[in-house]
């Protein structure tokens, strides 16, 4: 708007500029004040072009200085919206993480029950197999000691079968005579 304002002043001073040229010309004998005006009209005329080429720098160094600043606050946006998409990815993970844990905690427990269980069970067959143990060594020792037995009463049976055969020869022995 401050250059369009400007711009539209400026034409009205060219506009006048000319006016006055054109009068100039028209008019052979000028005085000193109108020389004077008109000097002081061209040099006002420099003098706004300068502040006008001011102007046009000011407004394009503050319009590049607000192109950047919205790059940047696009960046900023990015880097917040990249920013947030990971503090919520991180956050899910962590959840997922705290239910795996607690599910091999429930796992650990259940795996120490069963070991608890079978170590019980290990016990109860380990005696019992010392039991039979104990029962088989006991009874090999009372058939060893019944064998043994048997073949002593086979021997005294094979003896006293001899004492008959002998005995029963004696007496056909003696009968016979």
């Amino acid at each position: 708007r401050e250059r369009e304002r400007q711009r539209h002043l400026l034409t009205e001073i060219q506009a006048e500029v000319e006016l006055f040229i054109g009068a100039f010309l028209k008019q052979e004998a000028v005085e000193k004040s109108k020389k004077e005006e008109y000097a002081l009209l061209v040099k006002k005329t420099g003098e706004m072009q300068k502040d006008l080429s001011k102007l046009k720098e000011d407004e394009t160094s503050w319009l590049q200085h607000v192109k950047f600043l919205a790059s940047q606050r696009e960046r900023m946006a990015r880097e917040s919206s990249t920013a947030t998409r990971l503090s919520k990815d991180t956050w899910q993970e962590v959840q997922m993480r705290e239910l795996e844990r607690l599910d091999l905690k429930k796992r650990l427990a259940e795996s120490s029950m069963r070991q608890k269980e079978y170590c019980t069970l290990y016990e109860v067959v380990k005696n019992e197999r010392n039991k039979y143990v104990a029962q088989i060594q006991s009874h090999e020792q009372q058939l060893a000691e019944m064998r043994e037995r048997h073949r002593i009463l086979h021997n005294e049976v094979e003896i006293l079968k001899m004492e008959s055969l002998g005995k029963d020869r004696a007496l056909a022995k003696t009968r016979m005579d």
